[in-house]
Parts: C-alpha cells; structure tokens; sequence
C-alpha cells in the first residue's frame, strides 16, 4: 500500500512541476463575431445578377413591429424590386413600397450600400393610422450564409406626409434565397 501512495505521490508531484498555460480572458460577445463574420469573406458564394426574396421583421423603434416581405431584382451594385409590410405579425396589409438599393461595397459574399423606398401606408396600424405616401431612405446590408441564402438588413428612416415629423427610424431584419 505504501509503494502505491508512492507511485501517486511522485506522479502528482510530476504533473505539478508542469508549468501551466497563463489563462487569458479572450470574452467572445455577439458584437465581435458579428464583425468577424462580416468581414470574412466566402468567394465560394458571390453575389451574381439574380432575383431575391427576403422576409423579417422591420420595427420601429418604441412604437410597432411589422412583417415584410421583398423581392427584388439584383444587377451588378444594384438592385430594384418592391415589398409589402403587414401590421403586426400574421395580420392585415399596410404598406406597399417601389425599392431602389445602391451597393458601394459588393465584395464576394457581402454587400453594403444604400436604400431608398417610396410608398403608400395605406392607415391600417393602430399604431400610425396614417394614409398617407411613405418615403425611407437609409443603408442596407446583406450576407450570403450559403450560395442561395442570405441575411440582410436596414435601417431607414421614414418620412411621412402627413402628421408630425417622424424621429424615429425603423430597422428591418430578415432572411432569404435567390434564384
């Protein structure tokens, strides 16, 4: 029993003379990985001339979110297309915009610009109850995840025709494919 303690002894005693790694507090947060996966390019999944169709939640900030969907017709650093906007999620039809997008960046997977939509809120939200021609411009963002899917956003500010002037911007997240 006494060789045996022995045994455990010297090899514990081994295994702490081995210097140990310094521990570094290297904290991962969502902002940082969201930067690297930005700025990481895939040249395997480049944008082409393609159609796309996106669907998310846009909101504004303090007062009401929204379901929207787009498609839109994607030419070299630019893209045109259309999008409706329901009250809510899952409910009535609101809005109805023409998009303009202009990428300045349109490197590989990734694609950064600017983007401007004209259209009708046709007063249907609780929230706004406003009939009345809605004019957004702002930036957008998009990156593909694989050859035909992507993540987008934008952020735009909206000004309205009618009632008071509007401080408050609306950010728009969603997901699509192209074909």
């Amino acid at each position: 029993m006494k060789k045996i303690i022995s045994i455990v002894a010297v090899a514990f005693l081994a295994f702490a003379a081995i210097p140990a790694k310094a521990q570094t507090n290297s904290q991962t947060t969502f902002i940082k990985q969201l930067g690297v996966w930005i700025t990481s390019y895939n040249t395997n999944n480049p944008w082409t001339d393609c159609l796309s169709y996106d669907t998310g939640i846009a909101t504004t900030t303090g007062k009401s979110i929204a379901d929207r969907m787009q498609i839109m017709d994607n030419i070299g650093n630019f893209a045109v297309g259309i999008n409706g906007e329901f009250v809510g999620v899952g409910s009535a039809f609101n809005k109805a915009s023409l998009v303009g997008k202009w990428y300045l960046l349109n490197k590989y997977d990734f694609k950064m610009g600017l983007t401007v939509s004209a259209g009708y809120d046709f007063g249907v939200s609780s929230v706004t109850k406003k009939n009345c021609m809605v004019l957004n411009p702002g930036l957008t963002m998009s990156k593909k995840i694989t050859a035909n899917t992507f993540a987008t956003m934008d952020y735009t500010y909206p000004i309205e025709t009618v009632g008071k002037p509007n401080t408050i911007s609306t950010i728009y997240v969603g997901a699509g494919f192209t074909f």
